[in-house]
């Protein structure tokens, strides 16, 4: 699927599936000293791993049922289960 095809399914009410999630907590990007961000999705960009931003924020509310983590936003399950 191109990249066109992949923003439009999106823009229509789609979904995303990335087959990664990387932590962003925003309060140590600030105070501490821990890599940015941007370092690891570049990584996983040039490695062509689909990789989604994920915020500490949502995971405070999620649940877990069924192998995976959910809340109104979010939904992560392990893609290697069945």
């Amino acid at each position: 699927m191109s990249y066109t095809q992949r923003l439009l399914n999106l823009f229509s009410c789609g979904y995303h599936s990335a087959n990664t999630g990387v932590l962003y907590h925003a309060s140590l990007e600030w105070g501490a000293d821990c890599m940015p961000v941007e370092k690891i999705l570049k990584k996983c960009h040039k490695a062509f791993v689909s990789a989604d931003i994920i915020s500490a924020d949502y995971l405070h509310d999620a649940v877990l049922q069924d192998n995976a983590l959910y809340n109104q936003r979010l939904c992560l399950q392990d893609a290697n289960r069945t």
